[in-house]
């Protein structure tokens, strides 16, 4: 019996074939694939611009000289930053940094710069802009034509009190938007033209716009372009607003149109804690009927409205987050007071500072969800904890990325024989080193007792429960996320599959794959397929990686680590 083989050729198979194995790769083997020949680069450019992140005004500029404006139109996510290469190295090191005039580029001229490459985004799903203040107004005739955006971010990095981004220019453009459901707000100011509660008041400290009443009427919002005209946009589904003034008191009086399912709000620094409280309430009541998740950063403390089933405005909230700038001492009153809610699972962000008195926080609720019988919270099912990094650690630095940072310890202080005051020194200088990093270890020694306790009650009372460091394992999934070639995954010694960029590695993924609540599990990420499956073993997951790193979590009070180490 003869057998014939026929061989098919890259160039003879079809285009959709082509385009199906092109999204199968990831980033680094696209663009070898790329490279073969200018047939194969047709086939490679929507995956090649599909996501274009542009870090600076400069990167804009090129991007528009360079690429084919045929190109464009393949771009589906968009981040990009009009801040200009030298602001945004000062902006590093200061997050409200402002640059003086002579630095920036026109606005006219960068609002044209991104109207021309928005007009030509006609596949635009993801828009995130982060601006050195506001743009011009001409910029809003750009989005009714993005029909395909789903989701916009848009962010004020300068301070608001020298460079405001209005509250109208930002409700225009986001009511714009044809099909606009998901919108992150940060660091937008209020303009005088809606802000008469804090024109009334003399010794508010609250930064106003000023001169942004020759933003144009919307066709359907008119001239009330204030935020809470942001719930008359029918298409949101989630909404984020963060280091923002929200006490317009018109959030409880204007018409809702939206059916928001989640609900983000920050608090103004301006203000107290108590005022932040009581505009979170305020919009919560407006909106709560369909919120099925909420991110609190102020306290709830009006128990009569939110604490009864029958009367609470949050009738189908099921997951709740904490803030890390939540105040840990009003985390048990305000649970108490969101008893109304069904709330399924809590989730609590705080820093490391923190933790002992967040898992204390926690176990006062759960003796109070005892006390308080099978009614109170019967709907728990899940509490996680993740542990934070301060503002500060969010922006690099020059020293982030020194090789001292990473390779060199602290612990070895070389002394020289022929300096023996050095040699002294040194000694003093270790010993000290030696009673701080012994004081560490205390502390973490409190912190995985904290957390054992927590788990332990949780255990008891049949929730599952986690807690991660989040900062440590972000730079992780990040790690891997960035390795372009295969690497294998080893628990406790024994390989357990393969890992690479292409892999659908996230953090949640990751964590949890790794904190496996009920029972511990490890990822095992399969390159081919894509996918992550889990493997229930031991608690200690290391994956070789050629840069290093590591993670770390608690699972049932006992310390997990997630590492990366180096290749041999």
């Amino acid at each position: 019996m003869t057998t014939t083989t026929t061989t098919i050729t890259w160039h003879s198979l079809p285009v959709e074939m082509k385009l199906a194995v092109v999204d199968l790769l990831d980033p680094r083997d696209l663009k070898a694939l790329s490279l073969v020949d200018s047939l194969t680069y047709n086939a490679c450019v929507p995956a090649l611009f599909a996501n274009v992140h542009l870090k600076n005004f400069d990167a804009v500029e090129r991007f528009l000289d360079t690429v084919p404006r045929c190109y464009w139109r393949h771009i589906q996510c968009l981040d990009l930053s009009t801040l200009v290469q030298d602001v945004e190295d000062s902006y590093y090191f200061d997050p409200y940094y402002s640059p003086p005039e002579s630095q920036n580029p026109g606005l006219a001229a960068q609002t044209e710069a991104l109207i021309s490459l928005l007009i030509c985004c006609s596949r635009l799903q993801k828009l995130a802009l982060r601006m050195p203040g506001s743009m011009d107004k001409a910029i809003i005739t750009a989005f009714p034509l993005l029909s395909n955006l789903k989701e916009l971010a848009i962010s004020n990095c300068c301070n608001e009190e020298e460079r405001p981004v209005s509250e109208r220019l930002v409700v225009h453009i986001a009511a714009s938007i044809p099909n606009l459901q998901v919108l992150h707000l940060d660091h937008i100011s209020r303009s005088t033209l809606h802000a008469s509660d804090l024109l009334a008041h003399s010794w508010s400290h609250v930064p106003l716009v000023t001169n942004d009443s020759d933003i144009p009427d919307h066709p359907v919002l008119g001239s009330k372009l204030n935020l809470p005209s942001l719930l008359r946009i029918p298409t949101l589904r989630k909404l984020t607003i963060r280091d923002t003034h929200l006490g317009d008191p018109e959030w409880a009086t204007t018409p809702v149109a939206c059916k928001l399912e989640t609900l983000d709000l920050g608090s103004c620094y301006h203000e107290s804690e108590r005022f932040n409280s009581v505009c979170t309430e305020r919009i919560m009541a407006a909106v709560g009927s369909t919120v099925d998740e909420f991110s609190l950063t102020a306290a709830v403390s009006d128990a009569a409205l939110f604490a009864k089933p029958s009367v609470t405005p949050l009738p189908r909230l099921r997951k709740l987050h904490i803030a890390p700038f939540f105040p840990v001492e009003s985390v048990v009153d305000t649970m108490s007071n969101l008893a109304g809610s069904p709330i399924e699972s809590l989730s609590l962000q705080c820093y490391e500072d923190d933790v002992v008195d967040m898992c204390s926080a926690l176990e006062e609720f759960l003796s109070l969800r005892v006390e308080r019988g099978p009614e109170f919270y019967k709907q728990l099912k899940k509490i996680d904890v993740c542990i934070t990094s301060m503002p500060s650690d969010e922006f690099p630095s020059a020293l982030s990325a020194s090789p001292l940072s990473s390779s060199t310890s602290l612990f070895s202080i070389p002394a020289s024989p022929a300096l023996s005051d050095a040699s002294s020194a040194s000694q003093v200088e270790g010993e000290s080193l030696s009673s701080s990093w012994i004081a560490e270890e205390e502390q973490d020694d409190e912190k995985v007792q904290a957390t054992k306790r927590l788990q332990e009650f949780c255990r008891d009372l049949s929730l599952s429960s986690s807690v991660v460091d989040l900062k440590k394992a972000a730079a992780a999934a990040a790690a891997l996320a960035a390795t372009a070639t295969a690497t294998a995954a080893i628990v406790d010694g024994i390989p357990c599959g393969g890992l690479s960029s292409s892999s659908s590695l996230s953090l949640p993924s990751l964590v949890a794959g790794v904190v496996g609540i009920t029972a511990p599990t490890v990822p095992t990420l399969n390159r081919s397929t894509t996918t992550t499956t889990t493997t229930t073993t031991s608690t200690s997951v290391v994956v070789c990686d050629e840069e290093g790193g590591s993670a770390e979590c608690f699972v049932d009070g006992r310390r997990v680590s997630v590492g990366l180490c180096r290749r041999q």
